[in-house]
């Protein structure tokens, strides 16, 4: 099975990873494949866009959205949809995932494909077992967690490249580069193990276990989620512009910035100096180079789930030139050290209001 998603390619800009600290074992951007706004050699964020996006109002108003059909599907079949949610998974030129959650938590898994006039086409409807990726196609399982691995499941390629017994085999090509992807049967489903860059002339080699990204395998049982720091005082922020700077960076800070071999913005190094980090780590966002006005980034969300950090940023740019406020460059949050005491290592990823993964690494912290 072949998905041919063709996009132009990308220029290649160049973000640094910050994880500003002494002597810590740190997997850059560079190392991973794909992230959409933070890897060394990385492509543009295109409009802001997140690899699963909700698009349902665009599908209440257009027959050619694959939103647009599963819901009209759904009401044929007799849900109530109403009272569904129902949200895009992935969509490329070709087929496309819709999810319809309903109020007694089940969640139907609608796949459609595009037809020759442009419309959407439903092939199948099906329960999903949360507990199980109990889909018969590998691509599927890849695809649907494309975002957790810094692919794009609307303009990669992804290829069965073999599926025998309990093992199979997924080839995806991003941004220039060749991947494969290994998974094993598991009950039902199937689960991703190994995620492999070969090497060419402009990249390496790459082999880094699933369980270093955020990727719950079928089955495994979720441990609670902890909030660090919510806030919902940038919930109305939007960013209207196609790309974020070139020198967005992001960061998390565990000792004395003076003793840090990292290089940390200097206007979050005076805002941190003071922090007490016997007790406190940082963790930080930084828009980078802007204009003076009109623009912003700020920190809303912090979560951990088990050795899991979550940050959520939210980011804003104008869209007049209306009496813009002054821009907030940067924004950080000290973290209560506790939370660290029960692991080696971190795994963190900072995420936009979008669902666009802008950072993904892992850290030791001790």
């Amino acid at each position: 099975m072949k998905y041919n998603n063709h996009r132009k390619p990308f220029r290649k800009n160049y973000k640094r990873v910050v994880a500003a600290m002494a002597g810590a074992a740190v997997i850059s951007s560079a190392m991973l494949p794909g992230l959409p706004a933070a890897q060394a050699k990385t492509q543009e964020v295109q409009s802001a866009a997140p690899q699963t996006v909700d698009k349902t109002t665009e599908g209440r108003s257009s027959a050619h959205s694959p939103l647009y059909a599963a819901r009209q599907y759904a009401k044929t079949h007799g849900y109530d949809i109403s009272r569904q949610n129902l949200s895009l998974q992935w969509s490329s030129n070709y087929d496309a995932s819709v999810l319809l959650r309903q109020d007694n938590g089940s969640t139907y898994r609608i796949k459609l494909v595009k037809n020759k006039d442009n419309t959407w086409r439903v092939v199948s409807m099906n329960k999903v077992d949360q507990q199980v990726n109990n889909m018969r196609d590998p691509v599927d399982v890849v695809k649907d967690n494309a975002a957790v691995f810094g692919f794009d499941a609307r303009h990669d390629r992804f290829t069965l490249l073999s599926l025998v017994g309990s093992k199979a085999i997924v080839q995806v090509r991003s941004n220039g580069q060749t991947f494969k992807v290994d998974l094993v049967k598991k009950g039902a489903g199937w689960d991703i193990t190994t995620i492999r860059g070969i090497g060419d002339m402009n990249h390496p080699a790459t082999y880094i276990p699933a369980s270093s990204f955020l990727y719950k395998t079928a089955g495994t049982i979720s441990p609670a989620q902890n909030i660090l720091y919510r806030t919902n005082i940038y919930e109305n922020w939007k960013w209207n512009e196609t790309v974020y700077p070139k020198d967005m960076t992001f960061g998390i800070v565990l000792e004395n910035p003076e003793l840090a071999k990292a290089t940390i913005p200097e206007d979050i190094r005076k805002q941190i100096a003071n922090v007490h980090y016997n007790t406190r780590f940082v963790v930080f966002a930084h828009l980078g180079s802007i204009a003076p006005r009109g623009y912003g980034i700020g920190i809303e969300k912090i979560t951990q789930t088990g050795n899991v950090i979550t940050v959520n940023v939210h980011t804003k740019s104008p869209n007049n030139a209306a009496d813009l406020p002054p821009t907030k460059y940067s924004d950080y949050i000290a973290v209560d050290r506790a939370v660290l005491q029960n692991t080696n290592r971190i795994h963190i990823a900072f995420i936009d209001q979008n669902g666009t993964i802008l950072n993904n690494y892992t850290i030791a912290v001790k």
